[in-house]
């Protein structure tokens, strides 16, 4: 099934699958991605999820096709209050009884960010909550800054960013958002991730405030991409635990 979500004049579109389900689980693609994830990583999640008679509902942040806006806007502001979006709809629109909410690498912090008290339990893939403490941390200089000024925009891997998205680069540190976080969480990274350091996890899983799980991939980079039916695998059952069992 196809949704639309109107903000500021904007859509926000995406889609579920196994949608009249009890339970729903909201997957949130990372930085320059799209709703099938990462090499294909939430195609294959969400197969699983819908075995496990999930709906399962995956969206573009505005900026990101399908949905409206342009890349140089988004910030994590918008994708926090696109994030808050769908688990409205979810709740409210959809009537679904429990949600959980997945975000990947970037996108894990906006979980963070738009966390409620609704959501029954939340999942961090490689997440990235020190926003400087990555690979983003090359790009950000006198040089960059001053295209940004000039053109409004620079381009990192592929996506148009624009100044509110230097500076929440730039300043953004979440670690005491998760304190908020009383659901049962699953932070899931790999040890030889590259991009974003396992350490954003452990002090991640450290912060949380309620039933919490740490799993670490051994020789697992960014993104899972050789790893990717033992992140689907611990997840689901993760799920399965806190949402169909509890």
């Amino acid at each position: 099934m196809d949704f639309e979500i109107k903000l500021h004049n904007q859509r926000l579109r995406g889609i579920v699958g196994n949608e009249h389900a009890t339970d729903a689980v909201i997957l949130a693609h990372g930085f320059s991605g799209n709703m099938h994830g990462p090499d294909g990583i939430f195609d294959l999640l969400s197969e699983s999820l819908q075995k496990e008679d999930f709906a399962v509902i995956r969206f573009a942040f505005r900026g990101t096709e399908p949905s409206d806006g342009e890349q140089k806007d988004t910030s994590l502001h918008t994708e926090t209050e696109d994030l808050k979006a769908v688990i409205d709809w979810a709740e409210n629109k959809r009537g679904y009884s429990r949600i959980a909410v997945l975000g990947e690498s970037f996108a894990g912090g906006v979980v963070a960010n738009a966390y409620r008290d609704i959501v029954d339990a939340v999942v961090f893939w490689y997440p990235l909550f020190d926003f400087k403490d990555c690979s983003f941390r090359e790009f950000l200089n006198d040089f960059n800054l001053d295209q940004i000024e000039k053109n409004g925009a620079i381009t990192i891997d592929g996506f148009a960013v624009g100044r509110q998205m230097y500076e929440d680069i730039s300043t953004t540190v979440l670690y005491d958002r998760l304190t908020d976080i009383k659901a049962p969480a699953l932070f899931l990274h790999g040890d030889a991730d590259t991009d974003v350091p396992v350490q954003q996890s452990e002090k991640g899983y450290d912060r949380a405030g309620g039933i919490k799980e740490l799993g670490i991939l051994e020789g697992a980079d960014h993104c899972f991409r050789f790893e990717q039916d033992a992140a689907v695998e611990l997840t689901t059952e993760f799920l399965i635990t806190t949402l169909k069992e509890a």
